[in-house]
């Protein structure tokens, strides 16, 4: 007797390692991805606009940054500087500082595209929001009067045209893609209308598949495999820290080249980092963080990721 439905998924033919870069756009499933990926020490960047939730929005963001065309433009609202295309974390009560790192994040992201060899997009919701004056695709409404927006739910048609044609390029330079969509459900547009949306998403991403473009099931995780209520966070959406650990888990058989002495070696040195020795002698918790400096450091020569030197500066505190 079965007592828990398994979500079955095949690997890719060709799983990554840390060779390649893999570029993540998306919710903020897509962030705690980038995350895992980075302190695994992959090459995993994340969007320049931020975290996103829309397809349109992402589909516009791809296309500015293949035409190599910003287009920032910045309206004050409350004290700050803001981006309609940017997550709120890019503004800044002064102009110039957000449009700086604005641009900084555009520009680190063009300078990877050729080296990128997987893109990840997780969709997060088929409902967007028109700036009313021109029709144009929000993807941070940055608390602006609700009346300055049309709110609307797209169709799978608008998801699968916009798309098409950016996935033709990303072939064309090398790359596969990989779509996903959010587990977490909009329940603040009611139940049925979050699933309506979540369904649009998974026809529209069953229409873009094809060669070197597939689908990763974490929205199907989730809601079937970990359907249990204490896989969910308090807000009956989220899922717990071990559900997402049990998705990425899912991921990296999914994706990623089987695991290797390396991997064993970094995981362990990854849990001695997050142990605190319980002494309060000066002198024995220099000698205890100094040695794993040491190890770090013999990681950082390695692979020169820049996570490992985050962590020998983190460290490095302690030994004074």
């Amino acid at each position: 007797m079965e007592w828990q439905k398994e979500v079955r998924i095949e690997p890719l033919a060709h799983r990554y390692g840390r060779q390649g870069l893999m570029n993540l756009w998306g919710s903020c499933f897509a962030q705690e991805l980038q995350q895992y990926l980075y302190r695994r020490l992959y090459r995993a960047g994340f969007s320049p606009y931020g975290i996103m939730y829309n397809p349109l929005s992402m589909a516009e963001g791809l296309r500015r940054l293949l035409a190599d065309t910003p287009q920032l433009e910045l309206l004050e609202h409350e004290g700050a500087w803001h981006s309609l295309m940017h997550h709120g974390s890019y503004s800044d009560v002064s102009k110039e500082a957000a449009r700086t790192q604005m641009l900084e994040a555009f520009e680190m992201a063009q300078s990877t595209l050729s080296d990128t060899r997987l893109w990840i997009f997780t969709f997060g919701t088929a409902y967007i929001y028109e700036w009313a004056d021109s029709g144009e695709v929000v993807n941070n409404c940055h608390r602006f009067p609700a009346d300055r927006f049309r709110r609307r739910r797209l169709s799978v048609e608008e998801i699968v045209t916009a798309w098409r044609p950016l996935l033709s390029e990303l072939r064309r330079k090398g790359a596969e893609v990989l779509f996903t969509v959010s587990p977490i459900p909009h329940y603040r547009d009611g139940a049925h209308e979050s699933r309506l949306s979540k369904a649009i998403l998974l026809l529209a991403i069953d229409e873009l598949q094809g060669d070197g473009i597939h689908y990763f099931p974490s929205y199907e995780i989730q809601l079937d495999e970990l359907r249990d209520y204490r896989f969910f966070a308090e807000d009956m959406a989220h899922p717990t820290p071990q559900a997402v650990r049990y998705i990425l888990s899912r991921f990296r058989d999914f994706a990623l080249e089987p695991e290797t002495d390396f991997d064993r070696r970094w995981e362990k040195l990854l849990l001695i980092t997050q142990h605190r020795p319980l002494t309060t002698d000066a002198s024995k918790l220099a000698a205890h963080y100094s040695a794993v400096v040491q190890k770090l450091t013999t990681f950082a020569e390695e692979t020169g990721h820049p996570y490992v030197r985050e962590l020998i500066a983190q460290m490095d505190k302690h030994c004074r």
